[in-house]
């Protein structure tokens, strides 16, 4: 405990037959020692009447609140104002009552001038990122939910918002726990829901595996960084948990809460555990965690019995702080400072706890992240050599920048190794930043050494595939997939920085996005037109530089029953916000003469479709751009050797290879591909190559001469020599799966999709 004066633990609680509710004051020493209102408290009986003195603060309230009621409490706008919402029990009562305003400091006691939109019997009310929570879950509410059952208190505004109910049936809340940007409640059921405040929308929470059955908690419970400390009444102990959330396998964010061990050390006063009388199975114990700042807390527990003839209640009042123990490397123990006992004549039930010294720490993930950023730039290097006997080849200290050198240079299959080492190696290589850092050097590794990724369109496998001997063999590396999402989405639309977005049937539009590298998938909702009469969809896959961002689009022309084109609709999903966007339409005279003939590829950060002039083939054809981070339209046209009414196209498609945008096109007797030298300007396209053989064969790669072009259809990879205009085949030793088909594109080791705590979805909107 911080030396300097006492702080005031408040302590909210209601009468046993909920007929007042009163604000009890203690008095907490800087040594840890407890002091009530007449005295320090003891327990020796002689001094009983000593005991039982305490300060009660609420005393004219209890006269004036409505009887058969409990106070819903928060404290609000600062660490002294307490905002006090009667709840009665009685169903017959609907009409919303009065809520009141009590300062610890000063004494007094208003009225609140606005009150919820409905009464709710037994509600929970939570203070949370500046606003008002009032909440009613109480399974005394069921089946008559009042409505609104959820609403919220904008200061601002001076008025109460509807939100959506929860979407299961809760049962009691417990306690909650403020963090992130949510409001994580423990429920009755030993069950878990979180609230999005600022998405407005309600997620189901997960235990990771648990220790024991019983991971209930109660009142509000204490966010100290990243960790959430709660006295969990079950073991009478207190425990720590995280709270964060990860892509699951099918690719959906999903929420875990994970509780840690019991915190070891916490000593409590034996004549408070002790458990005598013949109902001491028929106990009620309550307990509330109380923050004094720093990692000092202080836990108030009280127990009684029903039966007994006296009615006399048991308090305990334990203050301890939250240490490292070095002597179990690093381990988090309980320090007990002061555990002080006492018995009071008067039943009542603990509730709201706090003391006016200490505010409510109420981290959102932006902070979270910032902090750990700069938590992982300062102890990147404490890594314990001694540890691994490895003292006598490593410095005892080593410049943060080399270590973070050394570890963007490494392999991801070696990254996910080490983020085993220290929380501060896993906060580092989660770090979007640091990946950025990491992708960079694997690009350029990569433009060295090129590696690809050969798909099987019906195998639960895929390879790995880098070039020797002269890049005139394949060596070939087999890998099992790990997920059955991956595997039922077996076509490849595009690929990004080694990030690639895959689907199983454009018709259904199940697409995702998957890391081969490190084996994480991520699904991409539908999100629906809004008309119906889209004569095709086409689709498109890039990286906006700009912002940081992958984003999908998808493109629908809409057309009458006649086949005339009426108007379009271009929707784009954003990784990083997890969420649909309409942006705007196709301009309106492209939209009239042309047609959307091939999905789109990315180069830069625009991307790139082909759309032909009217519905047959053959005729002119222009290249549409769409800009992913000002959302602009481009267009420029096709080579115009294409541009002939006189060719039988069979199969047309853009691709890009080494930054260029390349042009590509089957005719019943030969296969061209053209690129774009200078991007926009249609006199720059240029004939690369033409042969006889192979349709559909897609461009991959420059040779490091660039005298040579490596291609690939199905199995079957060659390089086609630009200057004697002849084909070289690459030998491989995938014949064995070639009955399949096969899609190859360049690989890229990045960690995108790694990160915990990834975006989450907004709403869809269009």
């Amino acid at each position: 405990m911080e030396e300097g004066k006492a702080k005031s633990l408040f302590v909210m609680a209601h009468s046993d037959h909920s007929s007042y509710s009163s604000l009890y004051e203690v008095k907490i020493q800087p040594g840890g020692q407890v002091i009530g209102g007449g005295g320090e408290c003891s327990n020796r009986r002689k001094r009983r009447s000593s005991r039982r003195r305490r300060v009660l603060l609420l005393e004219p309230v209890a006269a004036r609140l409505p009887e058969h009621s409990h106070l819903g409490t928060a404290r609000f706008f600062s660490r002294s104002k307490l905002y006090l919402f009667p709840n009665k029990t009685t169903r017959s009562t609907s009409k919303p009552t009065n809520a009141y305003v009590f300062d610890t400091e000063t004494k007094s006691l208003v009225r609140f001038n606005s009150s919820p939109q409905a009464h709710k019997p037994y509600a929970t009310v939570v203070s949370a990122y500046g606003k008002l929570y009032h909440l009613a879950t109480n399974p005394h509410c069921w089946p008559e939910i009042p409505t609104p059952a959820f609403e919220r208190y904008d200061p601002a505004t001076n008025c109460w918002e509807s939100l959506p109910p929860c979407p299961a049936r809760p049962g009691k809340i417990l306690g909650y726990a403020v963090c992130y940007g949510f409001i994580l409640f423990s429920l009755g059921d030993d069950s878990f829901m979180a609230f999005d405040v600022t998405r407005k929308q309600w997620h189901e929470v997960q235990l990771w595996q648990p220790a024991s059955s019983d991971h209930r908690f109660s009142g509000r419970a204490v966010v100290v960084g990243d960790t959430i400390y709660t006295f969990k009444i079950s073991s009478n102990s207190v425990v720590a948990y995280n709270f964060w959330w990860d892509l699951d396998q099918e690719g959906d964010v999903t929420f875990y809460i994970s509780p840690q061990p019991d915190l070891e050390g916490l000593h409590i006063n034996k004549a408070f555990l002790v458990q005598t009388g013949r109902y001491k199975f028929t106990e009620t114990r309550q307990g509330y965690l109380v923050h004094l700042g720093n990692l000092d807390f202080c836990l108030v527990q009280n127990r009684f019995k029903k039966h007994r003839a006296d009615r006399e209640q048991k308090l305990c009042i334990t203050t301890f702080q939250v240490v490292v123990d070095d002597e179990w490397g690093g381990k988090h123990i309980i320090k007990t400072l002061h555990s002080t006992f006492c018995e009071v004549d008067s039943l009542i039930r603990l509730g709201f706890s706090f003391t006016p010294d200490c505010d409510d720490f109420e981290p959102t993930e932006e902070e979270m992240r910032v902090k750990k950023q700069a938590v992982t730039l300062s102890n990147l290097a404490d890594f314990d050599a001694n540890e691994f006997g490895m003292s006598h080849t490593i410095p005892q200290e080593i410049p943060q920048e080399i270590i973070f050198d050394i570890l963007a240079r490494l392999s991801t299959k070696d990254l996910i190794r080490l983020m085993c080492v220290s929380k501060a190696w896993n906060a580092a290589i989660q770090d979007p930043e640091w990946a950025k850092l990491h992708l960079q050097l694997s690009i350029k590794r990569n433009s060295l050494d090129p590696t690809f990724f050969i798909l099987p369109s019906k195998l639960d496998e895929f390879f790995t595939m880098t070039l020797l001997d002269n890049d005139r063999k394949g060596r070939l590396i087999l890998t099992k997939q790990q997920s059955k999402q991956v595997e039922k989405r077996n076509k490849i639309l595009g690929c990004c920085n080694g990030l690639l977005c895959i689907y199983g049937s454009l018709e259904n539009e199940d697409f995702g996005l998957w890391n081969p590298t490190i084996h994480k998938f991520k699904r991409i909702p539908l999100s629906a037109f809004n008309k119906w009469t889209q004569s095709k969809t086409f689709y498109g896959f890039g990286y906006d530089s700009v912002n940081d961002d992958y984003k999908f689009v998808r493109m629908g022309q809409f057309k009458y029953p006649s086949g005339v084109v009426t108007s379009s609709e271009v929707q784009v999903y954003s990784l990083k916000l997890h969420s649909w966007k309409r942006v705007q339409d196709l301009p309106a005279h492209l939209n009239k003469d042309y047609i959307l003939a091939s999905n789109g590829v990315c180069l830069g950060i625009s991307l790139h479709w082909l759309m032909r002039l009217g519905d047959k083939g053959g005729g002119p054809m222009i290249v549409l751009s769409l800009d992913l981070a000002s959302e602009e339209y481009h267009w420029f046209s096709a080579p115009a050797h294409y541009n002939s009414e006189h060719l039988s196209i069979n199969y047309l498609d853009l691709h890009v290879m080494g930054g260029f945008l390349c042009f590509c096109f089957d005719t019943d007797s030969l296969r061209e591909t053209w690129i774009l030298k200078e991007y926009g300007v249609t006199k720059s396209w240029t004939k690369l190559c033409y042969y006889n053989r192979y349709w559909s064969c897609n461009p991959l790669i420059f040779s490091k001469c660039g005298k040579k072009i490596f291609f690939a259809r199905d199995g079957e990879l060659f390089w086609y020599d630009l200057e004697n205009k002849r084909i070289e085949n690459v030998s491989t030793d995938i014949r064995p799966v070639r009955s399949w088909a096969l899609q190859t594109v360049t690989s890229v080791e990045n960690l995108n999709l790694l990160r915990r705590r990834p975006e989450l979805p907004y709403n869809n909107c269009h």
